[in-house]
């Protein structure tokens, strides 16, 4: 992970860019989960995004249509999601095969394979093993809470020496070739797809018993609570990521 941050770190604006965007993705969805949360606690609905565009024109043939076309929008922006999420534990695989094979060199192709296995994998374990599936979103619930925080500690007390304060927060690198404000835009969607899923708790409406209370909370939570760990970890990884990147730049 260390070594994989420290080689694109430079790409949208280095250190800075990767904390900044992240914390401009924040602001933004801190906003739009105020409006997702206000329109839980008056009308909880499964249904979600498309359910509140049906109701929010107040007239019932431009409910429909907007309602229509929010909730293919809404499926389609999943379904991408869900590809661009398998592509990172497929690329993971394949680096880990690197890591054992050094002299193996890494083709499209041997991705895509990688994809389609996870892919297939997992949909299998939705069809037919069902029943697990509580037990392993608790499990990954604790590796989240509990990997995600040992992590930071030993990320933060290992090194003998950190990268300096300026070199994080202030020292602006674009290697993007377009100009900075391009260059922090589109790294802007990192950070999104880190904190971007604040409607995700509101498909639960029906099973909680006061959603009109419980969904607010627990939106307002994902966001306040995301952005802090996420804040930690990032600024922890950069900031060791960084000390190597000097280093290399030294040698």
């Amino acid at each position: 992970m260390t070594l994989l941050t420290s080689h694109y770190l430079p790409v949208n604006g280095g250190p800075p860019g990767v904390l900044y965007e992240f914390l401009t993705a924040c602001l933004y969805y801190a906003l739009i989960a105020a409006s997702i949360a206000e329109l839980a606690s008056s009308v909880p609905s499964a249904g979600g995004v498309y359910h509140w565009a049906s109701l929010t024109p107040g007239n019932a043939r431009w409910g429909r249509i907007l309602g229509f076309f929010t909730g293919w929008l809404n499926f389609f922006g999943w379904i991408f999601d869900l590809a661009s999420i398998i592509s990172i534990p497929a690329n993971i695989a394949t680096q880990f095969y690197v890591v054992f094979n050094p002299g193996f060199e890494v083709k499209p192709w041997h991705t895509y394979i990688a994809f389609l296995g996870i892919t297939w994998a997992g949909a299998g374990v939705c069809v037919f093993g069902n029943h697990v599936i509580p037990r392993m979103q608790q499990a990954g619930l604790f590796l989240i809470l509990v990997g995600g925080l040992v992590t930071i500690i030993v990320v933060a007390a290992m090194p003998a020496q950190h990268a300096s304060s300026a070199f994080v927060w202030r020292d602006w690198e674009n290697a993007t070739g377009w100009s900075g404000g391009v260059a922090f835009l589109t790294g802007v969607l990192n950070g999104a797809f880190t904190i971007g899923t604040p409607d995700a708790v509101t498909h639960m409406a029906e099973e909680l018993p006061n959603p009109s209370v419980d969904l607010p909370k627990a939106v307002a939570a994902q966001i306040v609570l995301g952005t802090i760990s996420m804040l930690c970890f990032t600024e922890t990884f950069t900031s060791d990521a960084t000390r190597q990147t000097e280093k290399q730049q030294h040698d």
